[in-house]
């Protein structure tokens, strides 16, 4: 009776030892992907600031600025003091 017992508990112990096993495997699968989602969204934040920066120059925009919204320079007419 003291064996079968015993075995029992050694089979369940392998069956819980076999499913802890596959949820950390199933753990390691995620955490592979996530980390490889990370490292594209980061690649592509980096391509799109670097993209943001190109755009934003100020010698590429100062020329739309004046031929589409007729803006330049501020005169110094324009500058008033506030009391």
């Amino acid at each position: 009776m003291k064996y079968l017992v015993l075995g029992i508990m050694i089979v369940i112990g392998f069956i819980c030892l076999y499913q802890v096993k596959y949820k950390v495997e199933r753990c390691i699968h995620t955490n592979t992907a996530l980390v490889s989602a990370i490292k594209k969204t980061d690649k592509e934040i980096r391509l799109l600031k670097a993209d943001w920066a190109y755009l934003n120059r100020p010698t590429r925009l100062a020329p739309l600025a004046e031929k589409l919204l007729g803006l330049g320079p501020i005169a110094s007419t324009q500058i008033q003091e506030m009391s």
